[in-house]
């Protein structure tokens, strides 16, 4: 018999907790995991539809965003700058005010255009994975 620490109530067999211990690794080692063991998905080989869907998701959103970004470019920096040049006419010099409030009109203009672009290919491309999975394309 072993004491353990200085609690002499404490005490028990070393052969006696071996056993327990063989037998417990015994219960895990069946239930634990194995190494080849995967929680991710096998890879397939994607068909000829589902990397042709892919291509033309790419190229929808491509598109749709870049008409996006010029569209806020453009409509907020007209914004912007009707707000400058307004700013100027009254005041006949450039105020503090004017240039911030010139910066937040554009910049949520800009905001606006590129969300509603990302929405937009968003659903252009829930189009495409439609039309790919119902068979649209094999008429």
């Amino acid at each position: 018999m072993q004491l353990v620490g200085l609690n002499t109530q404490v005490a028990f067999q070393a052969t006696k907790a071996e056993k327990k211990t063989e037998a417990n690794a015994a219960v895990n080692t069946s239930t634990a995991p194995m190494a080849n063991d995967s929680f991710e998905k096998p890879e397939q080989k994607k068909t000829f539809k589902e990397r042709l869907g892919g291509i033309a998701k790419f190229f929808v959103n491509f598109k749709e965003m870049a008409v996006g970004i010029a569209k806020g470019l453009l409509y907020g920096g007209a914004a912007a700058g009707v707000i400058v040049l307004g700013d100027r006419a009254i005041n006949l010099k450039h105020t503090m005010k004017g240039g911030m409030a010139a910066s937040i009109v554009g910049g949520g203009i800009a905001a606006f255009h590129i969300i509603k672009a990302r929405l937009k290919s968003n659903q252009r491309t829930a189009n495409v994975d439609h039309q790919l999975k119902i068979g649209h394309r094999d008429k």
